[in-house]
């Protein structure tokens, strides 16, 4: 591993593996783009990311057309497939600030045993163009944990969130990760469960806290029977305009509590039971126009009836949320 390194402002373009690949402690990443337009041996991993203590701020990617690979813009991830911790390869105390994801499946993949205590924030996730659905947002992979992301915003792609067991290791879900302060909008699937795992994937105390889910298609879709999601929590949420509840596979391992349902397909989408869940219209400023501020006429309940999360200090634009008074969705009244 290197040392104090700094990177700026560089371009790479339609490397074979990785365009840009950072193992080191303390590094700088700033300010770089990242292109792939070759449908040969496409790039795989647009940024890679191990080691400690790095920062990544304000980096693209993007995946030029409708390419058979579909690529990381994003990995961080252990040199090696370390399945459990602690781990001497454990890439740790990570911080991402900025990262732009053009039609590329993993926007942000966290991914292997090793990987926690990584702070994400204000990653932007589209699709565009032929295939755009192949995009997404952030995938928990392979047992990666105590990870937050915060402030995301995914749309026009396959899925927001996912939770992912490859096949290659098969040691779980991922465990006590927050997903907090994000929106995901116009997108097949707000969250995606996806066990390849034949003898069952664990998931548990995963968190997912003060989002606005607008117009995807299906909230949750699990992908393989067998899998094990325990004391996983959807609190303080919005969602809207969605058709499906779930989909695919039985749905388990998840509480509902203070969140806002509005606009959903009343044939196929129930308001899940638990705490003070209410079918309510959040009135957004603009939501067509992506604008998902609450406003001064929105009910009370949306506006200060959440749970108190210390979690989530703050919201989507900095400010303070209000003890006794959250506000549901990404951003505070």
């Amino acid at each position: 591993r290197s040392y104090h390194n700094v990177v700026t402002s560089c371009v790479a373009y339609n490397g074979w593996l990785h365009n840009f690949q950072i193992r080191g402690v303390a590094t700088l990443v700033e300010g770089n783009r990242s292109y792939c337009d070759y449908d040969g041996d496409a790039t795989d991993y647009y940024y890679g990311l191990a080691g400690h203590d790095n920062v990544l701020r304000d980096n693209y990617a993007h995946r030029v057309g409708d390419l058979a690979h579909y690529g990381h813009a994003l990995s961080i991830a252990t040199p090696s497939e370390v399945t459990d911790e602690p781990d001497p390869n454990s890439v740790e105390y990570n911080f991402v600030d900025g990262h732009t994801s053009v039609n590329i499946v993993k926007a942000v993949e966290l991914r292997h045993g090793g990987v926690r205590y990584n702070v994400v924030r204000g990653v932007e996730s589209y699709g565009e163009g032929p295939g755009a659905d192949a995009a997404s947002g952030v995938m928990f992979r392979d047992n990666a944990s105590f990870n937050i992301v915060d402030n995301a915003h995914v749309h026009g792609a396959g899925a927001g969130i996912y939770f992912v067991e490859s096949v290659e290791i098969g040691v779980g879900l991922g465990h006590d990760n927050i997903v907090r302060n994000s929106v995901f909008e116009n997108n097949r699937m707000g969250v995606y469960i996806d066990n390849h795992n034949p003898n069952g994937a664990d998931g548990f105390n995963n968190r997912l806290y003060n989002n606005t889910f607008y117009n995807n298609t299906t909230l949750f879709r699990i992908y393989a029977d067998g899998t094990n999601v325990t004391s996983c929590e959807f609190t303080n949420n919005i969602v809207q305009g969605s058709t499906n509840l779930t989909a695919g596979y039985a749905f388990q391992g998840w509480s509902f509590e203070h969140n806002v349902f509005w606009d959903n397909e009343a044939s196929s989408f129930s308001v899940p039971s638990g705490t003070d869940n209410v079918e309510l219209d959040p009135s957004f400023v603009d939501a067509v126009a992506g604008d998902f501020h609450l406003q001064g006429s929105s009910p009370e309940s949306v506006r200060n009836g959440g749970a108190d999360l210390a979690e989530v200090p703050l919201d989507r634009d900095g400010r303070h949320r209000r003890a006794g008074e959250y506000s549901m969705g990404a951003f505070e009244d």
